[in-house]
């Protein structure tokens, strides 16, 4: 399926998007407030005396309720969402919120206080979903986001719950010293402040472009997508793509899940894998010891005979920001980590500092060492510094992104119900069980965590740098996609005339290379294909995606490699597209062809074929890609090469760049490389060759500006590897560049090396 050029740099376009991301974040952050509440209360002697002070099963029916309340909100939530859209439905949310926190903040009773909490929670359910619940404002980030920057959006969106928690625990860690009822009462009316600037913003955003499509609004879902991803052009190649390929992914969903209900759910193999993932990641991000810290984090000091008000409180504090900046940075790492290696992770490294967490628990009962009470702040501060790195930001985006749009709002429920029950447990049991077992019961937590780990590292399916509609089709047949994009090109009985959108898109990107979502024009090649087919070339996103497939097999084969070539300059910021993939393999004991066979073993979308040379020993390796809608092939051809090859030095594997995500051959030496390439098409006998030079004299002259902005000379400690003969070989070639082109002289000059 050809993807247009998504740019990695910010427009106005995603800018729009960003402001209506921080509209919804929004309610991330009220929920993080409602979330961490009770925490906080119960350290606030004011709040137990006038409540004569809760305990035991009574305690966990109030933390319980938040999550009750939940319940009461999931069945109607996916039909609000699904029927007056995403929109409005946090509207309606708002409303009853404030209506709560009303309730709440008046309360003269047990009771009033319990009932103003359970209308709080409903009408935060049915609006969003953070560390605990789900609906229409998170599927409003993830579906108005701009294609780039969607998967750290829906992340920061779940981690910013953190943000409330913060202003919850410092507003009550001030309120702390007023001697009466308003030191409990002050934050929970604040607690309504997010839904007030809601309830007036949500005017300003707009709907959901899958949700309008879904419904058949399909003008108004194409202007939406053009507002905010192209700065109003409907005819923009990215829209146009994205447009088709939900409209396709919709008649797809709707003809593999008929008469959508509850069942669907479970009918197919594929949803059912979905739902299990998304109920398991839910549940384990509360029962994975965390739970003890978020709702009785004053219990647990209490074991530990921290037993001071204004010491508990400004540890929570503490702990919260700690949280929030943890968690937001773990945003930006989902599409460069990935989101299976981030929840093993942070698997792994809560299961480590939770077991250190309970030895010292253990001796701190034992033989009351301060030390050890020191070390149980210690290691929870660092439990979470694992446990954010996926449990708080990817939860919600990863049962988004692994959802179809049909059964996105029904999948996000049971996910939220699994969340929920799971929470309600622990909120009644767990002060029950510190009463009763303290530091005794953190062993069942050990051994859960361990469980966690084993059960994410089987089922997990990675699903970064993907679309929502491909991330979805890995779960249904291996061919869905495919068939979307089939169903974006159109039946081959429409007309010669017909254009497809990939065709269009790629076209207009040789046209109009200039715009900011094509920083590259295209290079076009006839590939090695039958006789009389012309074939589109890769798209930037294909070569990407290539790259990172090979990248990814030799990697888990446990080579080191980078890219080079004319992929390694549009990396570093060129503007030509590349035609083929370039990669260098740091194999010492392999040869070519056995790593060529290993890419096609591993993957059959890589293919060897004879090269057309009759005299050569080797064969050429090339990509599959889609074929047109008249039914022509494409194809990627893709270069493995070894040091030593072509000249090329040994890299040392800490000198492999990145970029993109993607390892690349550091820049001067690729400069260098590019400039033996010059050199070496002028000088061939072969005329196809020799017209290639002029393509390389303005690779080199960009690379050339690139590098020189660096600031990196030859001559540096991070260079010093290179060969002698490499340098030197290169320094000719210079002084030939430069004879050539003499308003080069001071670039190469600013490199450390001689012009003339």
């Amino acid at each position: 399926m050809d993807r247009p050029l998504v740019s990695q740099t910010l427009t106005d376009d995603p800018l729009r998007a960003y402001a209506v991301a921080v509209h919804s974040i929004i309610i991330s952050s009220a929920n993080g407030f409602d979330g961490s509440l009770m925490n906080n209360f119960q350290s606030l002697y004011q709040w137990e005396d006038y409540f004569n002070h809760p305990s035991g099963s009574l305690l966990g029916a109030l933390s319980a309720m938040q999550n009750i309340g939940s319940l009461a909100a999931y069945p109607f939530a996916p039909y609000l969402s699904d029927g007056i859209g995403r929109r409005a439905t946090i509207f309606v949310g708002a409303i009853f919120t404030l209506i709560g926190v009303a309730i709440q903040s008046a309360a003269y009773n047990i009771g009033m206080f319990i009932g103003g909490r359970h209308v709080a929670v409903v009408s935060v359910e049915l609006i969003s979903l953070t560390k605990r619940s789900a609906n229409a404002a998170p599927m409003l980030v993830t579906e108005i986001s701009y294609p780039t920057y969607r998967a750290p959006l829906t992340s920061a969106y779940n981690s910013l719950w953190y943000s409330g928690n913060v202003i919850a625990s410092w507003t009550t860690y001030g309120t702390a010293y007023i001697p009466n009822q308003w030191s409990w009462r002050i934050p929970s009316i604040i607690q309504g402040i997010p839904s007030i600037i809601q309830f007036f913003l949500i005017f300003l955003a707009p709907e959901s472009p899958r949700w309008l499509i879904t419904k058949g609004r399909e003008a108004e879902g194409l202007r939406i997508l053009a507002y905010y991803h192209a700065d109003g052009d409907e005819q923009d190649p990215l829209v146009q793509f994205e447009f088709e390929e939900i409209r396709a992914a919709i008649a797809i969903d709707r003809e593999v899940n008929k008469d959508v209900g509850w069942l669907t759910l479970f009918k197919t193999p594929g949803n059912r894998r979905r739902i299990i993932i998304a109920v398991a990641i839910g549940w384990f991000s509360q029962w994975s010891g965390n739970g003890l810290v978020s709702y009785y984090l004053n219990k647990v000091f209490d074991t530990i005979g921290i037993t001071s008000t204004t010491t508990q409180l400004l540890i929570t504090g503490i702990l919260a920001i700690w949280n929030l900046v943890i968690s937001i940075g773990a945003s930006f790492l989902c599409d460069r980590a990935g989101r299976r290696p981030l929840f093993l992770w942070a698997t792994g490294g809560s299961l480590v500092f939770f077991i250190l967490q309970t030895i010292c628990s253990a001796q701190y009962a034992v033989h009351e060492q301060p030390a050890a009470a020191h070390a149980v702040i210690a290691f929870i501060f660092l439990y979470y510094l694992f446990y954010d790195l996926a449990y708080t930001p990817l939860i919600v985006t990863y049962t988004v992104e692994i959802m179809p749009n049909s059964l996105r709002a029904k999948g996000l429920t049971v996910y939220s119900v699994g969340v929920s029950l799971a929470l309600i447990f622990n909120q009644y049991v767990n002060p029950v069980a510190l009463q009763r077992l303290a530091w005794k019961y953190y062993i069942f937590y050990c051994c859960w965590i361990a469980f966690e780990f084993v059960f994410l590292y089987f089922m997990l399916v990675e699903t970064k740098n993907r679309t929502l509609e491909e991330t979805a089709a890995l779960f249904d047949h291996k061919d869905l996609a495919k068939e979307v994009a089939q169903a974006i090109e159109g039946p081959s009985d429409e007309g010669d005339n017909k254009e497809s959108v990939s065709e269009k898109a790629s076209e207009t990107a040789i046209e109009e290379s200039h715009t900011v979502l094509r920083p590259c024009s295209f290079n076009i090649e006839v590939f090695a294909l039958p006789v009389g087919t012309m074939a589109l070339p890769p798209t930037y996103e294909e070569i990407r995606y290539i790259a990172d497939r090979a990248v990814s097999i030799f990697n888990e084969n446990g080579y080191d490699c980078c890219l080079f070539g004319s992929t390694a300059c549009a990396l570093y910021g060129g503007t030509r597209c590349p035609n083929d993939v370039d990669l260098i393999v740091l194999a010492p004991h392999a040869n070519n062809e056995y790593l060529k066979q290993l890419l096609v073993d591993e993957d059959d979308q890589f293919y060897l074929v004879p090269s057309r040379s009759r005299r050569a020993t080797y064969e050429v390796l090339w990509y599959s890609l889609p074929s047109t809608r008249r039914g022509t092939q494409r194809g990627c051809k893709v270069d493995i090469l070894i040091p030593g090859n072509l000249n090329i030095p040994d890299i040392p594997s800490e000198q492999i760049k990145r970029k993109n995500y993607l390892p690349v051959m550091p820049l001067l030496p690729l400069l260098l490389m590019k400039l033996q390439g010059w050199t070496d098409h002028r000088d061939s006998n072969r005329e196809d060759f020799q017209e290639k030079q002029h393509v390389d004299v303005e690779d080199i002259d960009e690379l050339l500006s690139i590098t020189c902005s660096t600031r990196t000379r030859i001559s540096s400690n991070s260079l010093s590897w290179l060969p002698g003969e490499f340098v030197q070989d290169g320094q000719d070639r210079i002084r030939e560049y430069v004879e050539e082109f003499p308003q080069s002289a001071l670039q190469w000059q600013t490199l450390g090396f001689e012009a003339y």
